[in-house]
């Protein structure tokens, strides 16, 4: 029985208490029992494979790491050696050069180099609410008319 039928049956179950005046027979408390156990052997399996999925999301978090770093460690050796590529092809004065399988040239850009400082016209400013002060505000008892502090319930799982 999957989780959608354990809920059919549990307002099932409410409607017969209902029906019967909110008495509890024998058999409504069998059925009661049955859907209980029902639950928890659902909910031990729910919580085994989000157990699961856990370790197995934190695991590949960890590789993602690891290979975060082999790739990083491989732009920067890569990086390295085009720099010290060009440095002998600028002591050297050698603009062009036609390798074969590679050809090696210089290529023009532009870039803005901030030398002084800039005028508010050219500026650009982001803002964003400061949440965090926000919550310490309402939490002191004070009433902001833009926003309210709202409780959450995060299922726990140890």
């Amino acid at each position: 029985m999957n989780l959608y039928e354990l809920t059919e049956d549990f307002i099932k179950i409410q409607d017969i208490l209902e029906e019967n005046g909110g008495e509890v027979t024998e058999d409504i408390e069998k059925l009661l029992e049955l859907h209980e156990d029902g639950f928890r052997d659902k909910a031990t399996n729910y919580a085994k494979f989000i157990r699961q999925l856990t370790l197995e999301a934190e695991l590949l978090e960890k590789e993602e790491k690891r290979l975060y770093a082999m790739r990083s460690a491989k732009t920067n050796l890569a990086d390295k050696l085009k720099t010290n590529l060009g440095e002998y092809m600028k002591l050297s004065n050698i603009d062009k050069v036609d390798l074969g399988l590679f050809k090696l040239s210089w290529r023009k850009s532009s870039a803005v180099a901030i030398i002084d400082e800039v005028p508010e016209l050219y500026m650009r400013v982001v803002t964003s609410p400061d949440k965090t002060l926000i919550a310490q505000t309402l939490k002191d008892g004070y009433t902001l008319s833009f926003a309210e502090l709202v409780e959450n319930k995060h299922l726990q799982i140890k």
